[in-house]
């Protein structure tokens, strides 16, 4: 493939959960969808991306039930390296719970650089998701794809944004509730290079493509 031929990668957060509607943080802990979650990707299926190559993402339980109910008829590729932070102690539990923490205080005071108690670094969470991003890339190309679909999380898509956009909002800049995602449009080189692409849209496609 030529480095100026174009590349389509849709990356989708995953519906919503329990632990999402109680707004607690659930990094690694594996949870189904909610009902709720489950009726609202049925509801929109149909502002998805179709799709004509690869899906891959996080081997958690809410990333497989949502390529599951967004492309049923698809096989999925599930890669631990898309995983979300994991929040160590704090895994499950709300703001309210933590708040008085004083390690809690110090994390939402400089969380790119105070990990979570027990939990993962930002460091390490981002070489993770770009070793993630490597290895699906060439799976893509591997099977002469040219959209690849990938099931993930907040945190995995704040960084993707971040990195791929022409605006260059921060990685707290940006937000996806569950359900929702962005497909960015690469040459081969600027998805090697980590390069901002051509253009990116809103997921579900209901909004005005944005370069």
């Amino acid at each position: 493939m030529a480095l100026d031929e174009l590349l389509v990668v849709t990356c989708i957060r995953h519906g919503m959960t329990a632990g999402n509607e109680q707004k607690a943080y659930i990094g690694w802990t594996d949870q189904p969808l909610s009902e709720n979650g489950k009726k609202q990707l049925l509801d929109e299926r149909e502002f998805y991306p179709e799709f004509p190559g690869l899906v891959v993402g996080s081997d958690l339980e809410r990333c497989r039930e949502t390529a599951a109910l967004l492309y049923p008829n698809v096989p999925y590729v599930p890669m631990e390296e898309w995983r979300e932070l994991y929040f160590g102690d704090w895994e499950g539990k709300t703001h309210e719970q933590l708040q008085h923490r004083q390690a809690y205080q110090s994390w939402l005071s400089e969380p790119l650089r105070m990990p979570a108690e027990n939990g993962e670094d930002f460091q390490t969470f981002t070489h993770r998701v770009w070793k993630a991003w490597e290895q699906s890339v060439d799976k893509l190309l591997s099977q002469k794809g040219t959209h690849l679909v990938i099931m993930t999380h907040g945190g995995v898509l704040k960084l993707l944004a971040s990195a791929f956009s022409s605006k260059k909002k921060g990685f707290w800049d940006w937000h996806f509730s569950p359900g929702e995602g962005i497909r960015w449009v690469h040459t081969l080189q600027t998805a090697r290079s980590r390069q901002s692409c051509i253009s990116y849209s809103a997921v579900p496609l209901m909004e005005k493509e944005d370069g």
